[in-house]
């Protein structure tokens, strides 16, 4: 069996997958034919019963029947015990899992590989509450590598050989993805520092964001721009920070 979540692969007759806890569908499917099989026979067994030997007392029959109503009785108990069951193995093998991969991200966390945080988060479709701090970290993260990655791409057209009517289109192309980048992560650092979380992620948030300001200033933007910066829309950037961007690389 081939576990359609995990891709994990296990006997066809267990239940649920041992790695992630999701139910197998064939096997429970199975259970449930092989339970109503076996009432089908009784019921049957019964009815020919009732066939052969009409002459039988009502006593007898009252007997069978009781016996079929046993038999339902202790299926649905057994029914009921199995599923009790597989749902306290299901959410042992989740718990597991989850510590595992908590585990392995609070390690990546703590080395600052936040590239793979973001990896590992989306290689094994971790989302929920209890992966929220790395969630974060990895979202401000990427949109930071998106900042310093279009900056290099500007330096590189800048430095390459063609012409100024090329490097300036291409630049502009380029500076509008710089303030969209840097206009995330001082959004997202901020937005993500204020919730009332306390996720143990607010510290390296604060440096993302105090990165970023520093960058803008450097490059000659006023506290009340880079606010701007931080509030703007993605469609829609201000002709005047455009501006002041380019002039700092086609000065």
């Amino acid at each position: 069996m081939i576990c359609k979540s995990c891709s994990a692969e296990y006997d066809d007759n267990i239940l649920v997958c041992p790695y992630c806890g999701t139910e197998n569908k064939k096997a429970a499917q199975e259970l449930k034919e092989d339970i109503l099989e076996t009432y089908d026979r009784e019921a049957e067994q019964i009815k020919r019963s009732a066939e052969q030997y009409p002459e039988k007392t009502a006593r007898k029959w009252t007997k069978n029947m009781m016996y079929a109503v046993a038999v339902i009785v202790t299926l649905g108990i057994v029914v009921g015990i199995l599923s009790i069951v597989v749902g306290k193995v299901s959410v042992s093998v989740g718990h597991k899992n989850e510590q595992k991969h908590l585990t392995q991200l609070e390690e990546l966390y703590q080395a600052k590989d936040y590239a793979a945080v973001n990896e590992y988060l989306t290689d094994k479709e971790l989302w929920g509450s209890s992966y929220e701090k790395y969630d974060e970290i990895a979202r401000v993260s990427s949109y930071y590598s998106y900042m310093e990655n279009d900056m290099m791409y500007i330096e590189d057209v800048l430095a390459g050989e063609m012409s100024d009517e090329e490097k300036t289109s291409l630049v502009s192309r380029w500076c509008e993805s710089v303030l969209k980048d840097a206009a995330s992560v001082l959004r997202l650092s901020k937005e993500y520092s204020a919730d009332m979380q306390f996720l143990g992620n607010e510290e390296e948030l604060d440096v993302f964001y105090a990165d970023v300001v520093m960058q803008l200033e450097q490059i000659g933007y006023s506290e009340e721009e880079i606010a701007q910066i931080a509030q703007m829309e993605k469609e829609h950037i201000p002709e005047e920070l455009l501006a002041k961007l380019l002039s700092y690389y086609l000065k």
